[in-house]
């Protein structure tokens, strides 16, 4: 499937940045926070993330409200594969700022890396709450309320996605999946299709519409018991 917004793709969260990047060489670097943060960030640009996470540790302990200090450094560890570092930093920059939207994106990012779904939906709540007309934020409310089976919540919130983002071919695929565990196959057909009308190369789709049609015609014939297996969300 195809990632749009968030959706929740790691890579598409953004960093954190203080001041526009300059060189700066590290002999100079001293004790001021804002230079370290700025030399953190180069290294984190060239990918360098070890020696970044080593420049952010060193501006916290410097300066404990340093909140974009501690955004980038569980971004970094979350990178890493460390989602319990990575919550524990951003608890922290959520402590300092607890209305920044991003900060709030990225603990659920890394709670749901820890299979913490009803954390992760608190934090994309929050996120949603602070900006409403977030689509990507909707979405990855959805797929949490679906993942807790909370399959009306889930509904409402893809239709808000629709409404924002017409085009969003994920949202109406997710949709469809949950309307069919829902039981409701006429509206999950409607939702597949209008999936595959915006990205007619969706297999996806193609697949659930066949799915969805076999169910169908089994229904009709009385002594049928088929079951409805959904298809599985997209990310």
């Amino acid at each position: 499937m195809s990632e749009t917004g968030f959706c929740f793709s790691f890579s598409c969260m953004p960093t954190k940045e203080e001041a526009p990047l300059q060189q700066i060489s590290p002999k100079k670097e001293g004790s001021n926070p804002k230079t370290l943060f700025n030399l953190a960030l180069a290294m984190q640009a060239e990918g360098e993330l070890t020696e970044a996470c080593q420049l952010y540790e060193k501006v916290v302990k410097i300066d404990s409200d340093f909140h974009d200090a501690w955004y980038n450094l569980g971004h970094i560890k979350e990178e890493q594969g460390d989602s319990c570092g990575a919550s524990k930093c951003i608890g922290q920059a959520l402590r300092i700022n607890p209305n920044d939207k991003e900060s709030h994106l990225l603990m659920a990012y890394a709670l749901e890396s820890q299979d913490n779904i009803l954390g992760a939906l608190s934090h994309y709540s929050e996120a949603q709450r602070l900006d409403p007309k977030c689509s990507a934020t909707l979405y990855n409310l959805a797929n949490a309320f679906h993942d807790l089976h909370r399959l009306e919540d889930a509904t409402k919130c893809y239709h808000k996605v629709i409404v924002l983002d017409p085009d969003n071919v994920d949202a109406h695929f997710n949709l469809g999946v949950v309307l069919q565990d829902a039981g409701d196959l006429q509206g999950a057909m409607s939702a597949y299709s209008k999936a595959l009308e915006i990205d007619d190369t969706l297999i996806d789709a193609k697949a659930a519409i066949l799915g969805l049609k076999n169910i169908l015609r089994e229904t009709m014939t009385p002594s049928s018991q088929q079951t409805t297996p959904s298809s599985s969300l997209s990310p």
